[in-house]
């Protein structure tokens, strides 16, 4: 993925902390600023809560109608959300995809057939 030009390699400087102890000496922690965090497809992140979430709803065809609502409804408030950009045509690919359209054409029938 790149975002802003940058090409994929970001380099992570050495953080380095120093202190004096209760008892006086000199003591210092070098470490990398990293934050552990995970990543999973939109399957798995069915039936999650997530206070935040980065979506990378992509360019591609959605293969499964309803994924990418699943992917923005994980989500417990706009502000924990963030969107890597996308263009809007993705939205109508998935209006017209054949799957939608025959499950439409299912309820459409479903819903026509007169109960007793």
């Amino acid at each position: 993925m790149e975002i802003s030009g940058v090409s994929g390699i970001v380099p992570i400087s050495m953080y380095t902390k120093s202190w004096v102890s209760k008892n006086g000496k000199c003591l210092s922690r070098a470490q990398f600023p990293l934050v552990l965090a995970y990543a999973c497809s939109i399957h798995k992140s069915q039936g999650l809560t997530l206070q935040r979430v980065i979506v990378d709803i992509g360019a591609l065809k959605e293969q499964c109608v309803g994924l990418s609502y699943v992917a923005l409804s994980r989500c417990t408030s706009l502000e924990g959300m963030l969107l890597v950009p996308f263009s809007l045509s993705r939205f109508l690919k998935i209006n017209t995809s054949s799957a939608l359209k025959a499950r439409q054409l299912a309820e459409k029938e479903i819903f026509s057939k007169k109960i007793m």
